[in-house]
């Protein structure tokens, strides 16, 4: 009877053991769910949701929706959460972490932050506050299409630029300021020795961290060696006011102080925007003037001082115009805009750079017809995409000649038979 007793007191001793270690342990999180994107980062650029979600299944299996459904296969260890996407046989990274239902991913270029239904953001995961962090080359979207060449980058614009004449005379369309935008015009340098004239291309962005700048280059690619002014601001909707701390802001290379921000806070005029910065450098008097108009408007061709290559740009700007602008083609049930002889072979370069500026436009919610598209690629045709193809959507598919990499470009049939894009998908190799 003894040996009973100690035996059911061992085994009460045991069970009260597991249930102990039961309840110490960290419980585990309850995933299951639908997780709504609440904004993403990449190149140095914040972006609102443009819709896309993520639901977690039992059994490791999901779906990613990014204008299209794909299929997921995901795993949790702790708060690291790792999985993969499935889209035409390629699969594709798409890892972060997993925490308070919150649920931070990884794909491709860009990173994601998707917020479970019903849950709400933890303490400590607000917006940041802009001016509160160092200016910095990585803050520029370098991933917009620009070509080898200034005009090759002019001829994929396709806006109209008729200037638009009132009783009052020139009437400029662009009316505010607005994030992400880029601004072509003409720097004068006066100096003792006479006035030096160039073509210059302007950024007003932000970074990830919420900071608004302001950033001049003599190159349409946007790359360090053409920077010659930068400097954070306050942005408003018709102006900007210049925030200028020590040595955070300079033009060519002469550092600009607190008190001379006035100089560089202008008002938008009638389209223009407006500079002009007397200084003195090792003992020389120079002045900076500044002419910006947003890329591919009309400028005030009787007054504007007009940049060295305006005709060359206006030329450009035309001709893209009349390609974007011509009637649309007629359908054809099979091919849509396309041809039946289509191969939508491009060089890899070529298709690189078309997909880095499609994923741009995306995120600004353009809607860019598919002869805009095609010039990306040269002004090749893309190949009709079977399994994409019915009377509302139509899907081109543009390649390398091995056909090894791809981007698949999908258009919204409209009415009057033009196309306009939706979305994009693309191979591995085109972001490596």
């Amino acid at each position: 009877m003894k040996q009973i007793k100690r035996i059911i007191a061992l085994l009460l001793a045991l069970c009260l053991a597991v249930a102990l270690c039961a309840c110490g342990g960290k419980e585990k999180q309850d995933v299951i769910g639908k997780y709504v994107c609440i904004g993403s980062t990449g190149y140095g650029d914040s972006y609102d949701s443009d819709g896309e979600w993520i639901e977690l299944k039992k059994g490791g299996k999901g779906t990613f929706y990014m204008d299209f459904e794909f299929d997921i296969k995901w795993k949790l260890d702790g708060e690291n959460f790792e999985s993969s996407v499935t889209f035409l046989g390629i699969d594709e990274s798409l890892n972060g972490t997993l925490k308070d239902g919150v649920l931070t991913v990884q794909y491709g270029d860009f990173s994601y932050t998707f917020l479970k239904e019903g849950a709400q953001m933890p303490i400590g995961t607000d917006e940041p506050v802009a001016g509160t962090s160092e200016p910095s080359q990585d803050a520029l979207d370098l991933d917009a299409l620009r070509g080898d060449s200034m005009l090759d980058y002019l001829s994929a614009l396709g806006s109209s630029f008729a200037p638009m004449v009132a009783d009052g005379g020139f009437v400029s369309p662009t009316k505010s300021i607005e994030l992400g935008s880029v601004w072509y015009g003409t720097v004068r340098l006066e100096t003792a020795d006479g006035d030096k004239d160039d073509d210059i291309f302007a950024l007003i962005n932000q970074n990830a961290a919420g900071n608004c700048y302001f950033e001049v280059f003599t190159n349409s690619d946007f790359t360090e060696e053409g920077l010659i002014c930068s400097m954070w601001i306050d942005l408003y909707d018709d102006s900007f006011v210049a925030d200028i701390g020590d040595k955070d802001a300079w033009i060519y290379e002469h550092y600009l102080t607190a008190d001379e921000a006035f100089y560089f806070s202008p008002v938008l005029d009638n389209g223009l925007l407006y500079f002009f910065y007397p200084y003195t450098e090792d003992g020389e008097d120079m002045t900076v003037q500044i002419y910006l108009r947003e890329d591919g408007m009309p400028w005030d061709e009787e007054n504007d001082l007009l940049p060295p290559h305006y005709v060359e740009y206006k030329a450009a700007i035309e001709a893209a115009a009349d390609d974007s602008e011509m009637e649309a083609q007629p359908l054809s049930d099979d091919y849509g805009l396309s041809v039946p002889s289509a191969t939508g072979y491009v060089d890899l370069k070529i298709l690189k750079a078309g997909l880095n500026w499609i994923r741009n436009e995306r995120k600004s919610g353009s809607k860019t017809p598919y002869v805009e598209i095609r010039e990306l690629f040269s002004g090749v045709d893309g190949v009709k995409y079977e399994m994409a193809w019915d009377d509302e959507m139509h899907s081109y598919l543009w390649q390398t000649s091995d056909e090894k990499e791809f981007c698949l470009v999908t258009f919204k049939v409209q009415e009057d038979g033009s196309e306009l894009y939706t979305s994009v998908s693309w191979s591995s190799g085109l972001t490596e």
